[in-house]
């Protein structure tokens, strides 16, 4: 993504989907936009899948990251052996 030839298009819990610049134009207008916010992710127990979820927004939007921050301090028991290791990073 850092070369500016690729986009990230969608993602979900499991799963990230990158597009080529050169196949946007095929892309019909409906799917371009798509809901990437933060909060589709409020129901989301998993600390892994929330991990994994922060690392890709603070890449592409630290704002959005801090969402899923908050969401992860609220989601996850406190009896979760590694939530406060995960703080620190």
């Amino acid at each position: 993504m850092r070369t500016g030839e690729w986009r990230l298009f969608y993602f979900e819990q499991n799963a990230t989907i990158l597009i080529h610049k050169s196949l946007l134009p095929a892309i019909p207008p409906e799917l371009n936009h798509m809901d990437v916010s933060p909060k589709r992710f409020r129901d989301v127990k998993n600390p892994e899948v929330l991990f994994n979820i922060f690392s890709l927004y603070v890449n592409i939007n630290p704002m959005a990251a801090r969402e899923i921050y908050d969401i992860y301090k609220n989601n996850v028991m406190d009896y979760y052996k590694l939530k406060t290791e995960l703080y620190k990073k």
